[in-house]
């Protein structure tokens, strides 16, 4: 079963073809890399799938649900993690992650739960009390994974460019960057596919799973 489906999705700024006439489906259990240079429309693309931008033409699905009609119930089914860093440096990250779970309506004691098995699984559970402002780059990523997990998403989008996370590779390790999160996830209720943006083959396990 396709879990994303788009049919000639474009996007046009001025005149600007950011997106021309893409089609694709993502099944269930996939990990589907999103590979091109920069410019080629890998964000477009997913800022549309995540309903942030309105197609100029062609359709998408996502888990079933039209990308326009139903943009409020598509929003309550993904996860995101954008290019850019968007956590709240002047709150702590248990903060973040409690802002984050209140904005999806998690339950507060699902929450609680959540919240430490996600801090787990990135490695933030001993810095949760410390401000952003004082982690380094790669566990801000970090953080903003963990939020993209907070609510049980359908389908995990990583519009990451496989920044690191300040990580390095290793037996009990979390995850280097953000798109090995659907090779490596191991927390309850993981999501059903994962879309990630690369700009080179240098990281092919996107291809072959």
């Amino acid at each position: 079963m396709s879990i994303i489906e788009t049919e000639e999705l474009t996007k046009v700024f001025g005149k600007l073809t950011a997106v021309d006439h893409v089609s694709f489906n993502v099944e269930e259990k996939e990990v589907f890399g999103f590979l091109g240079p920069n410019g080629a429309g890998k964000t477009t693309t997913i800022n549309m799938l995540t309903t942030l931008l309105r197609p100029t033409e062609g359709t998408a699905k996502v888990v079933g649900l039209d990308i326009v009609k139903d943009a409020n119930k598509v929003r309550n089914l993904i996860g995101l993690v954008p290019q850019d860093l968007t956590v709240d440096e002047d709150l702590t990250g248990m903060e973040n992650m409690w802002l984050q779970a209140r904005l999806y309506h998690v339950p507060k004691e699902e929450a609680k739960k959540r919240i430490e098995e996600v801090l787990g699984l990135v490695e933030l559970k001993d810095a949760a009390n410390r401000k952003v402002e004082t982690y380094s780059g790669g566990m801000r990523k970090r953080l903003e994974l963990a939020e993209g997990l907070i609510h049980y998403p359908k389908i995990l989008f990583l519009d990451d460019k496989d920044k690191e996370l300040g990580i390095p590779y290793g037996s009990g390790q979390p995850p280097q960057s953000a798109s090995d999160v659907c090779q490596q996830c191991s927390i309850s209720n993981k999501p059903d596919a994962c879309l990630a943006t690369i700009n080179s083959t240098a990281q092919p396990y996107f291809l072959y799973i």
